[in-house]
């Protein structure tokens, strides 16, 4: 059996340099997500929709950059995090592991982050969202944090998705000025190239040589780049110790009491550190 190739996001532009398109071949992203996650089966199916479609943030942020989204529902009541680092990375987290997702509408907040090198100070942007998916949540966020009108589609059979979203005029035009022609040219682009999209998701090609081809041929789309994006973690020994390090001495010694070693596991990527008494410095 053929190993998946490390997802990929992929960026195209149309001849008329007036739209882009970003394709995601997610099928390592998910499949490592599933082998990492211990939720029940609706709630992978309904996270799936947000590994396939939020990785497209990290179009519109600078490498360099972090990124973090943070979702708080109310009804029912999770928490779920995902967060982007600048080595096309990304980490994610539901609470709590046993929530069992009945529905993919959201209700209760979104919380975005941006995290610039040098600038101890997030931009954050905010939105409440009332029975909301997740792909109109990730558009929304794209309107009111980027000023970009956008179209997303995901197959969470095929485990791929594209975005196709309004390159900005050339006099930096918002959202809110485009005119209906605008609007028209935009509507008319996504009927254009929708189908051949969804039928190149059919294919499962894995392959970069593959998939850059097939898109060009089918499209008419010219390709401009792409990046890895993979399941990663910034944990390690040392962080794990520094947050230890942060409880009060006599809780720290209680961590002792009836052992020499304790082990603590990374929520995010379940990773197991085994700390030892003499680790600590009490004093």
């Amino acid at each position: 059996m053929n190993s998946i190739a490390e997802s990929r996001l992929y960026t195209f532009i149309d001849s008329s340099k007036n739209f882009t398109i970003n394709f995601l071949d997610g099928q390592k992203l998910v499949s490592d997500w599933f082998t990492l996650s211990q939720h029940y089966e609706p709630t992978q199916k309904f996270f799936k929709e947000f590994l396939l479609t939020f990785p497209f943030l990290k179009v519109f942020n600078k490498s360099s950059h972090d990124i973090g989204v943070y979702f708080d529902s109310k009804e029912p009541f999770f928490q779920c995090k995902m967060e982007f680092f600048s080595k096309n990375e990304l980490r994610t987290l539901i609470i709590p592991e046993n929530f069992q997702a009945q529905t993919n509408l959201l209700d209760g907040f979104c919380r975005l982050q941006q995290f610039h090198p040098g600038n101890g100070k997030p931009y954050t942007s905010i939105l409440e969202c009332h029975k909301t998916s997740p792909i109109q949540l990730l558009r929304d966020l794209f309107k009111s944090s980027f000023q970009i009108e956008s179209h997303i589609h995901y197959s969470d059979v095929y485990n791929q998705s594209y975005l196709i979203h309004h390159l900005p005029r050339k006099n930096n035009k918002e959202i809110a000025d485009f005119s209906i022609k605008d609007r028209e040219n935009f509507q008319s682009f996504i009927s254009k190239i929708s189908t051949p999209l969804d039928n190149i998701s059919k294919l499962q090609l894995n392959d970069l040589r593959e998939i850059v081809e097939t898109i060009e041929e089918m499209t008419g789309l010219q390709y401009l780049q792409s990046k890895m994006l993979k399941i990663g973690c910034r944990c390690s020994k040392e962080r794990v110790l520094s947050s230890l390090s942060s409880l009060s001495l006599e809780d720290r010694e209680s961590l002792f009491d009836s052992q020499k070693i304790i082990s603590v596991d990374c929520e995010y990527c379940k990773k197991i550190y085994e700390i030892k008494e003499t680790d600590f410095l009490f004093n």
